[in-house]
């Protein structure tokens, strides 16, 4: 006795994305050419940003959500986010400036800073 044949489901794959395609090819420019750059793709959160989180005193959280909302018409962020990372990163040039000339910091990568006791206690 055999079993009947499995039908294909059309379930298979992402409900959101389109199935991949093979890239197609592209000519190759003649020599001494370059060839021409393509536009840039937007780039979806997940591939442009990286979360962060971080601990805050409460009180503190709420002065910076208030600083957003009474400020959000005359700013030009288009997130919380980007509110929030404005404000680190104007404070990241200034150590920039006053302790390594201007220049940035080497990057430092995701568990490359100690954890465990905070400094100082």
């Amino acid at each position: 006795m055999t079993q009947p044949t499995r039908r294909k489901s059309s379930l298979t794959g992402s409900p959101v994305a389109p199935p991949e395609r093979a890239p197609e090819p592209t000519p190759e420019a003649p020599q001494g050419e370059r060839p021409a750059e393509q536009p840039a793709q937007p780039r979806r959160a997940s591939q442009s940003k990286h979360k962060l989180s971080i601990y805050q005193d409460p009180a503190d959280t709420a002065r910076l959500r208030a600083a957003y909302r009474h400020t959000l018409a005359a700013s030009t962020d288009r997130s919380f986010s980007d509110f929030i990372n404005r404000i680190l990163m104007a404070e990241v040039e200034r150590l920039e400036t006053q302790h390594n000339g201007g220049q940035p910091f080497r990057g430092v990568g995701a568990g490359e800073i100690p954890t465990g006791r905070p400094v100082g206690e």
